[in-house]
């Protein structure tokens, strides 16, 4: 949370943790919600590793990057990404 300093008109955070830790999720959330500006809000993301990759996959649709990122997948988040789009 500590990059939250950085963030100006020209600039945002976007705030990417594993989906299972709902911890830093709820942590993320208050932070959101209790510390932010309105402005400071809109300039906040916060994303799931796992969405972020599915993400990339849809769109390196057939190249060796999406191999790459499918292998990302399997082999640190624990799951095949033979479904993605």
């Amino acid at each position: 949370m500590r990059n939250l300093c950085h963030i100006s008109e020209k600039s945002f955070v976007v705030f990417v943790y594993p989906k299972e830790n709902k911890k830093i999720h709820l942590q993320a959330q208050s932070v959101r919600e209790n510390i932010l500006t309105d402005k400071g809000k809109n300039k906040f993301k916060i994303l799931t590793l796992e969405t972020a990759i599915n993400d990339i996959l849809g769109e390196l649709k057939e190249t060796k990057l999406q191999e790459h990122y499918k292998e990302f997948n399997r082999k640190y988040l624990g799951y095949s990404s033979n479904n993605t789009t």
